[in-house]
């Protein structure tokens, strides 16, 4: 049985043999990066954007289009995306950070084929309609407000403030900053 009252002995770690990527070019100049890590039945896709238009009147932008992103489309609404990805036994995600923002899609192999077409629908069609955005933007003003409260949250804040003055890193958002 494993003695947990006694720590592990240290070794040092001699080498790290990363997998490395296959890099190709598609026609119109993106990289597409591969991994191949052994013959499981899943994949991973990740589509990752540049937040290349980061503007301090609009600071939330960026983060708004990310988390709105697979609420509707000309042809699919929020709804029906969820259904289709779940039927499937998929799983989409999106995620934001400061310098970039990415879709992922998990998904079976064999089902690849069913489920890409939906992240393409959401990467080229995805609707905003006013309302979703109004909803949105209340719910972060309150979500402001609530942190604004909060010593931990006001901290880190002015801390990356002062290292990073007026950037996307050290910004500081204000309970009456617009999405427009």
């Amino acid at each position: 049985m494993l003695n947990r009252q006694q720590a592990p002995d240290f070794k040092q770690v001699s080498a790290i043999n990363f997998i490395q990527p296959e890099k190709r070019l598609l026609a119109n100049g993106v990289p597409v990066f591969t991994i191949y890590s052994g013959e499981q039945d899943l994949v991973r896709i990740e589509f990752i954007f540049e937040n290349v238009n980061w503007k301090r009147e609009k600071p939330l932008q960026a983060i708004a289009v990310n988390t709105l992103i697979n609420n509707g489309t000309n042809k699919l609404s929020a709804k029906e995306i969820a259904e289709k990805i779940d039927f499937y036994g998929a799983f989409f995600q999106t995620e934001y950070t400061q310098d970039h923002s990415s879709v992922s899609l998990y998904t079976l192999n064999k089902h690849l084929h069913s489920v890409l077409p939906i992240v393409k629908d959401v990467l080229t069609e995805s609707q905003f309609p006013q309302n979703e955005l109004d909803i949105y933007i209340q719910n972060q003003k309150q979500k402001l407000q609530v942190n604004l409260k909060k010593n931990d949250i006001v901290s880190r804040k002015e801390f990356a403030h002062a290292l990073f003055g007026e950037t996307a890193y050290g910004w500081i958002l204000k309970h009456n900053i617009t999405m427009n």
